[in-house]
């Protein structure tokens, strides 16, 4: 165990079983907000996933000195095998199948989708095909692929809803209206928050 500053802003952001890292400095940064337990057998692109793809890739891990890091990846890889979403190189390295990171992804912001719609929240539009301007933060969500943010229609089309990425330091809040600009440098759409002159907007 390790003290920590607990005033940092990512520790809002933690949860019982998340992984982080502390610099020489005392420095905290989130690798995962979900436990091993909730990544092993999650229809999602996780955290274990990308470290598997890292390795893969011959790239630097970010997961190191754990044994059950080294056993929960494992037991990824060999689940994805079973399912047909990877095979094993010539020296033993799991990669992914192409399109299978994709299928993951799909997967886990489809079943999120269902889940909004069964609880009668609306319907989700892929932010890139969504109007731009009139939105509203309705929640922020904690998925595998990243902290995302529920967008809801400010004023009128009620019942449709986007996704958006939101990254941990960012200072919008549940309720800030936000527009959809332009598509960042992963390749996906950021928020833009929308300027209040203290005008009622339908805040």
């Amino acid at each position: 165990k390790m003290m920590v500053n607990t005033k940092a802003v990512i520790a809002k952001h933690l949860q019982h079983g998340s992984w982080v890292e502390i610099d020489k400095a005392g420095k905290l940064y989130r690798l995962s907000y979900h436990s091993l337990d909730q990544q092993l057998g999650a229809m999602a692109f996780t955290a274990l996933d990308r470290e598997l793809d890292r390795i893969g890739n011959g790239e630097d891990r970010v997961f190191t000195g754990d044994k059950r890091i080294d056993r929960a990846l494992a037991s990824r890889a060999s689940d994805h095998l079973q399912a047909g979403l990877g095979s094993l190189e010539k020296d033993g390295v799991f990669a992914f199948h192409d399109g299978a990171k994709g299928a993951l992804q799909q997967a886990e912001v489809s079943a999120f989708a269902q889940d909004l719609r069964d609880h009668g929240r609306g319907s989700v539009t892929a932010p890139e095909q969504a109007v731009r301007d009139g939105w509203r933060i309705g929640q922020f969500e904690e998925l595998h692929g990243g902290r995302a943010a529920v967008l809801e229609r400010a004023r009128g089309l009620q019942g449709s809803l986007t996704l958006a990425p939101a990254p941990l330091e960012t200072a919008l809040r549940i309720g800030d209206t936000v527009s959809l600009g332009g598509v960042g440098r992963n390749g996906v759409v950021q928020m833009v928050q929308d300027l209040d002159f203290g005008l009622d907007l339908g805040r």
